[in-house]
């Protein structure tokens, strides 16, 4: 079995005009320079192993679109947190407060009213109806399909990381990230690829975590890893699309400028680990990530698309 997303998204690397991959700079970064590192900002009590496997498919399941003006903040342990640490705040403080969010029953069936207590923020939060509707999905899902046990989905999986992203993909539509370019289609499974992989962290390769093909999963293409390939002259954009994105000017989902970006970007993280024997692509992604999280005045905006994808 064969990651779609790989092959998918280097054909559009391929002929893409309004992003480029600049060789020379790929040949001079040095992906051995940068550090994995993913900490988690703040201190929360242990969860049972079929708890945490839980959690990680909800957060998963509400971890996009945090973009906006002001931008949404979540207050946990007086501190405030904002983008994916954020959400995971906020699901960590439902927890604490009782709400039984690991239950599919409750999420099945998750109140716009309750909701609006355990995502509240400094500001709304984006995509809030969205947002309930993929729990919504994920609990109906769980019950429908599974007898109601999380467990039941690693286990069709038979511990196979693509085999469990197939089942992720199909099972659960929210999850179902794909795009059609010039007619072809083209496959990114963003949130479905990091799910696989946190738990892969999160179990440190064991139990629920413990995944054959794991090495197939392939950049996570949102929107903060293009903007760290830009920075570095790793990624190139059309002047026209360098100005929208510069003066915030929204992409819409699936049109072509977005999804070469997109595909231009798993494709640029691709090639960085051929040089780099020692890190795999999704090691690569997080670095990047992690290098994005430290702002300097020469950054360049990341582009803005509203979507439930990323």
């Amino acid at each position: 079995m064969e990651n779609p997303v790989r092959e998918s998204c280097k054909k559009i690397a391929e002929q893409a005009s309004l992003v480029r991959i600049d060789s020379s700079a790929l040949s001079n970064f040095a992906p051995r320079n940068l550090k994995r590192t993913r900490t988690v900002p703040f201190f929360a009590k242990r969860l049972t192993d079929e708890q945490e496997l839980a959690f990680q498919f909800v957060f998963n399941s509400v971890n996009y679109s945090f973009w906006g003006s002001p931008k949404w903040h979540a207050e946990y342990q007086n501190h405030l947190h904002d983008g994916s640490w954020g959400m995971m705040a906020s699901l960590r403080r439902a927890i604490d407060e009782g709400f039984p969010i690991l239950d599919p029953r409750y999420l099945a069936d998750l109140p716009k009213d309750e909701a609006s207590v355990i995502f509240r923020g400094t500001t709304k939060i984006p995509l809030f109806y969205e947002r309930i509707a993929c729990l919504q999905e994920l609990g109906r899902v769980v019950l429908q399909e599974y007898d109601g046990e999380f467990t039941n989905i690693v286990a069709e999986s038979k511990h196979d990381a693509l085999r469990l992203l197939q089942i992720i993909t199909t099972r659960f539509p929210s999850f179902n990230d794909a795009a059609t370019y010039n007619k072809t289609p083209v496959y990114f499974h963003k949130r479905a690829q990091l799910l696989i992989s946190d738990l892969y962290d999160r179990f440190d390769k064991k139990g629920y975590g413990e995944f054959s093909n794991i090495g197939s999963l392939t950049a996570f293409a949102d929107y903060k890893i293009p903007q760290v390939l830009r920075k570095i002259g790793i990624l190139f954009y059309h002047q026209n699309l360098e100005a929208m994105i510069d003066t915030g000017i929204e992409l819409q989902a699936g049109s072509t400028a977005e999804i070469e970006i997109r595909a231009c970007t798993v494709w640029a993280c691709e090639l960085l680990q051929r040089s780099a024997h020692q890190m795999s692509t999704v090691d690569i992604d997080h670095a990047l990530w992690a290098l994005g999280q430290k702002k300097t005045p020469s950054d360049k905006p990341y582009h803005l698309t509203r979507t439930i994808l990323y």
